[in-house]
């Protein structure tokens, strides 16, 4: 009972990406997270992928400038009140933001205030780890003496402490190897894991999709938004439920279970519908929630964090066929660029889906490297994601046909390349396979390459003529672009390009005042 308590998180252009919402206080008190539009989810967002609390105001800093850094709203509030620039940490004290959000702070001088116990001592102390390891410059941390148990700025604040004396009292941070969590200490012994092949039983990998998807292994199948890569992964669901013929000729799904994990889409207004016209036998399809339970809270679901939930799952019903779309929404605290990281997630995931004998199919989308000439090095942030996987597919239009995609393999390690397969929709909107296609892979990739650019060009030409006349507020620009379908990252590159300056006028002291426009530099370019 009593009134939600609402804090909206902007990031650095003052766009709001989510909310936090709380009611009461103490134990018995109730938070949750929604989305502008009302959602009741963060719709499979990783929170630590979430802006920090007061990103917007960080942008108006100079180099170098201190600021503090506090867990959670309430002690960014306190701080804020007494006119000292700060910024808040929006991930609970058990995880920390990912490098793009703490990127903001490197050129500054962070001064990190722990919640008084041990969780906000090593929360803070991953985050000065990580800052130095991006190459800031100076880190420091605050030490109040008389803190009481948990307590942090807001605390010190209600108890009137001088808390600018406690902040220019603050020292360099050094590393406690006691405050960083997974360190193996120096008297654990690790022990190899030897087998001999001579008591390897042999066993013959079977396809889900003769030589697409194979049971036990992990697939990609990625492609640029709005092409129907997530209405393909659904026809395939729908086989797979069915034990229905495979549109190439090769023969019939295994009849089995099925689990959607899908962060884009509805299941109400798009997925069911969707599996309804490809005819498939529901009783046999499933979908996981993006958030779990933990206590009072829901916190976003991860494969890096939950993947034995999930495996339990997939073995009691008995799951042949994962589908997780995108896969990017569902990696938790893992930093996608990062080799080490991305090998150390992928691998429990390959190895459940051996253990469950379940295929994996991950929907995933292309970079924007034109410059590659291999599609195998545009999957999404590292390379290592095509690496773990036997097969990826590539989905992308059709460079005769505009009206119809393609659906290419271009790795397979499990067997030969199949031929490429041709699919579109009728006219009534439905998904319908055209069968398989001749087509030379370097002219699909010189078509994705085309329509990358031609996507640019068109954001920026809209950007000239919708603001032709002068500023324009950032929430009705985004608006008018959703409006002529233009996706905000192209967009935000077209914005970046074009040297729009971004900022804030109006009533900047009342909280929520004042509001975000985006101007062109002179001259229109």
């Amino acid at each position: 009972s009593g009134p939600v308590v609402r804090d909206e998180i902007r990031d650095v252009n003052g766009v709001v990406g989510a909310i936090h919402c709380r009611r009461g206080t103490g134990p018995s008190k109730q938070m949750w997270w929604e989305l502008p539009d009302g959602s009741k989810t963060l719709g499979g967002l990783a929170v630590e992928k979430l802006p920090l609390y007061g990103a917007e105001r960080l942008a108006a800093l100079p180099d170098g400038a201190k600021v503090a850094v506090v867990e959670g709203e309430p002690a960014k509030r306190a701080l804020e009140g007494l006119g000292i620039p700060v910024a808040g940490t929006v991930t609970g004290a058990k995880a920390i933001p990912c490098d793009d959000v703490l990127q903001h702070l490197v050129r500054l001088s962070p001064i990190l205030w722990p919640d008084n116990d041990d969780d906000g001592h090593r929360h803070m102390a991953r985050i000065a780890a990580r800052l130095v390891d991006l190459g800031c410059e100076s880190v420091r941390v605050i030490d109040w003496p008389g803190a009481p148990d948990k307590g942090d700025a807001a605390n010190a604040a209600a108890q009137g402490v001088d808390v600018r004396a406690l902040i220019a009292a603050s020292q360099p941070w050094t590393p406690d190897k006691a405050e960083l969590p997974d360190e193996m200490s120096d008297s654990e012994e690790a022990e190899l894991q030897i087998t001999s092949l001579q008591d390897v039983v042999l066993e013959q990998v079977k396809p889900l999709w003769p030589k697409r998807i194979f049971l036990g292994k992990l697939a990609v199948l990625a492609g640029d938004p709005g092409l129907g890569k997530s209405y393909a992964s659904l026809d395939i669901a729908a086989r797979v439920s069915l034990g229905g013929p495979w549109p190439d000729g090769s023969g019939r799904a295994p009849r089995g279970n099925v689990l959607l994990l899908s962060a884009e889409d509805g299941l109400a207004d798009t997925i069911k519908p969707r599996l309804e016209l490809l005819g498939a036998d529901m009783s046999r399809i499933y979908s996981l929630g993006l958030t779990v339970k933990k206590g009072t809270e829901d916190i976003s679901l991860s494969l890096q964090e939950h993947l034995p939930q999930i495996e339990k799952f997939i073995v009691e019903k008995e799951i042949i066929l994962l589908v997780v779309d995108p896969l990017l929404a569902f990696t938790g605290k893992a930093d996608t660029h990062k080799t080490a990281e991305v090998r150390g997630l992928l691998s429990p995931i390959a190895a459940m889906a051996g253990r469950a004998r379940c295929a994996i199919l991950s929907v995933m989308h292309p970079n924007k490297n034109s410059s590659e000439t291999n599609l195998i090095y545009r999957i999404s942030a590292s390379l290592d994601f095509a690496a773990a996987a036997r097969s990826v597919m590539v989905v992308a239009k059709h460079p005769d046909n505009p009206d119809q995609r393609v659906m290419a393999t271009v790795k397979c390690n499990l067997s030969a390349h199949p031929e490429p397969m041709a699919f579109g929709f009728t006219h009534d909107g439905c998904f319908a396979w055209r069968g398989v296609t001749e087509l030379d892979m370097s002219r699909l990739m010189a078509s994705a390459d085309r329509e990358d650019s031609s996507a640019l060009d068109e954001a920026k030409q809209f950007l000239q003529e919708v603001m032709a006349d002068g500023e324009m507020p950032a929430r009705d620009v985004l608006g008018e672009a959703r409006e002529c379908s233009i996706h905000e990252k192209t967009l935000r590159r077209a914005v970046k390009d074009l040297g729009i300056d971004v900022v804030r006028v109006g009533e900047q002291g009342k909280k929520g005042g004042g509001r975000w426009v985006w101007r062109l530099p002179p001259g229109g370019q």
